[in-house]
């Protein structure tokens, strides 16, 4: 494997500025080490030879192939055919690679670690995302990660986009090796067809019209300390054939990004450029930039929270729904800048990060799952956090995790049971809730009736618990959801949101879900907070009236 010292950051794809001085392992030096206009102008006609290869005919192209070929070093690049690959797929993707300046051969998971020491690039291509990251496991994931953090490059198209960018279930949170959140993921399967795509910023596109096939929709996953990506352009058309509810949703996403991560670089591709000649040439610049041809992106500058700015972490990773942490990000956005919202995984947890913020929210999705991804060092760092004045705001699951009860997951952050577990899928819907007294002080709400979204929360219950000061409820059920074989009459009088303090920190719990319910997202701003002590000099006044 190549070891890379990256050429000075620039914003065009295709421009090519200064040196990339890799080293092959072994000593020996690589032509791409010469910094000369000569060496960059060869790489260019290589590149626009290579393409046009496919325009000549046979005689023409046995001649061209036979003629000695002043390039500079070869790219190795290995096409993974692992658990999960679509065959036909790989043998598209080699087709539309040509063999001028490129070698290419197939790796499979036995022995991936080893075959990665031999290669430029790793191009991962269609087939099931779910499939290519358990085929990978834990080891073979590590091994593409090490890879590219070392140097390598990382070409991802259709599945293998879906593999690199931020997870979004417990399967998929493999590689990530691109801040990227997949847009929608419960609408994958949204179709194959030929989508328009427009270019942003300087990228040039080789053709307007692309092959899709239920790719990827990117957006910025806005991750605790990571490198925003570059996108090269974004979806104009959509495609909505396998599921009519997701129309509208593709156009304005992006389609193909690309970013550095280590010393690496990583290009993902939602469309299919190898399936349409018009667009192939795409796939081979993708594979030579990832190889350290041309400089790396300029990414946009991390973001800082203001000085006054309340700094919010939302846990994601396994446990947690896409559509409830980006539910939470969508409430919090509002008032602009008053807060600074980053998603953090267990393992960084687990290393100290919640120190950067002033709030932890762990999400809907399930306690037993964020259990396991946050771990035992984890779960004392949150304990911690807490405990020494940080404020956390738990939401159905995070709810289900700060419980005394049942121990086998429950933080003991407040002093409240989960009544009937055994019966804990219950129902989704609207319910309605009777606000309590301190409702306004907490919620911005003013007591009295108001409808939100249930899906599945706890029902909890206070109960005595030594070293741990008594609930104060805020709402309680008034409706009654008991499917699956729930008993009836359990619901009714229950909490469904409350607050309480962990030694020096605030704790709120929502049993049911404001960040999805609209015009109840003020509730979750203000039980923020009221968490992080913000609350009386800068919450609004406490609206009054139901939301509906």
């Amino acid at each position: 494997m190549a070891t890379r010292v990256r050429a000075p950051l620039a914003s065009s794809w295709k421009t090519h500025r200064g040196a990339v001085a890799p080293t092959r392992m072994g000593g020996r030096p690589s032509t791409k080490s010469i910094s000369s206009p000569m060496v960059r102008s060869i790489r260019r006609c290589r590149r626009v030879w290579a393409m046009s290869l496919h325009r000549l005919p046979p005689l023409l192209l046995a001649l061209a192939l036979a003629a000695p070929c002043a390039c500079a070093e070869e790219e190795r690049v290995g096409l993974y055919a692992g658990p999960g690959a679509d065959a036909a797929d790989l043998e598209a993707i080699e087709t539309a690679i040509p063999r001028v300046g490129v070698t290419v051969r197939r790796v499979l998971r036995e022995g991936l670690r080893e075959a990665l020491e031999e290669l430029d690039v790793l191009v991962v291509g269609s087939g099931s995302g779910t499939k290519l990251a358990r085929g990978l496991g834990v080891d073979g994931a590590r091994a593409v990660t090490d890879f590219v953090r070392r140097g390598g490059g990382y070409v991802g198209v259709g599945a293998g986009a879906y593999l690199a960018a931020r997870g979004y279930n417990a399967h998929t949170h493999v590689l990530e090796l691109v801040d990227a959140r997949i847009v929608d993921p419960r609408g994958w399967r949204r179709g194959s067809g030929t989508v328009e795509l427009e270019a942003i910023g300087a990228a040039r596109l080789p053709a307007r019209r692309w092959v899709y096939q239920n790719g990827p929709l990117f957006a910025p996953a806005r991750s605790h300390g990571a490198v925003p990506y570059v996108a090269w352009a974004r979806f104009a058309s959509d495609i909505a054939a396998g599921d009519p509810r997701r129309a509208g949703v593709m156009p304005g996403t992006d389609a193909v990004v690309r970013a550095a991560f280590g010393r690496g670089r990583a290009v993902l591709f939602s469309v299919l450029p190898h399936r349409d000649p018009a667009t192939a040439t795409a796939l081979f610049d993708a594979v030579c930039w990832a190889a350290g041809d041309g400089p790396a992106p300029i990414p946009p500058p991390l973001p800082k929270p203001g000085p006054d700015a309340v700094r919010v972490a939302v846990l994601d990773d396994e446990g947690c729904i896409d559509g409830c942490v980006e539910g939470s990000f969508r409430a919090l956005g509002t008032p602009a800048g008053r807060f600074f919202v980053r998603r953090v995984s267990g393992a960084q947890v687990r290393t100290g990060a919640l120190a950067d913020y002033d709030l932890v929210l762990l999400p809907g999705g399930s306690a037993t799952g964020q259990h396991r991804a946050l771990g035992r060092t984890g779960l004392e760092a949150l304990r911690r956090f807490v405990a020494q004045g940080g404020g956390y705001v738990g939401i159905c699951a995070g709810a289900y995790l700060a419980a005394v009860e049942p121990t086998r997951y429950g933080q003991g952050l407040a002093a409240v049971r989960v009544v009937d577990t055994r019966h804990w899928k219950r129902g989704e819907g609207t319910v309605e809730l009777e606000g309590l007294p301190g409702l306004a002080e907490v919620a911005g709400r003013r007591p009295g009736k108001l409808r939100m979204l249930y899906a599945n929360g706890p029902l909890l219950e206070a109960v005595p618990a030594p070293e741990l000061p008594p609930v104060r409820p805020l709402a309680r059920f008034l409706s009654d959801l008991h499917r699956d074989g729930a008993p009836a009459g359990v619901m009714p009088g229950k909490l469904a949101l409350l607050s309480t303090t962990y030694q020096e920190g605030r704790v709120v719990l929502f049993s049911t879900h404001p960040e999805l319910t609209p015009g109840c997202g003020s509730l979750l701003v203000h039980a923020v907070l009221w968490a992080t002590r913000r609350a009386q000099a800068e919450a609004p006044p406490a609206s009054a009236g139901t939301a509906r």
